[in-house]
């Protein structure tokens, strides 16, 4: 799926990429793999994880980094919060519900 949204031109071309991982579950590791794998592609490349257990965005916030956020959230997509206040260019959900 990563090297699928990597090759979508809506991500090459975005002028300002957002990438959503909607429920990644119980640690930080699907959404910092996620962008490390675009972020060959697309550089400025942000990925915001969304789940709706609060815990899991406390621990999962603590692996946050430059590209990376976290933030409690479900199926409301566009993502607007103040770390994204814009529109996701895609958003990846797999096995959340």
């Amino acid at each position: 799926v990563d090297r699928f949204i990597a090759a979508l031109p809506e991500l090459r071309h975005a002028a300002d990429p957002l990438v959503v991982d909607l429920g990644y579950g119980a640690s930080a590791t699907t959404p910092l793999e996620l962008h490390a794998r675009l972020a060959r592609v697309r550089p400025d490349v942000e990925v915001l994880g969304l789940e709706i257990d609060p815990e899991r965005v406390r621990v999962a916030s603590l692996s946050a980094r430059p590209g990376v956020s976290f933030a409690l959230g479900g199926f409301e997509v566009p993502v607007a919060d103040a770390r994204a206040a814009r529109p996701g260019r895609r958003a990846r959900r797999g096995n959340v519900l």
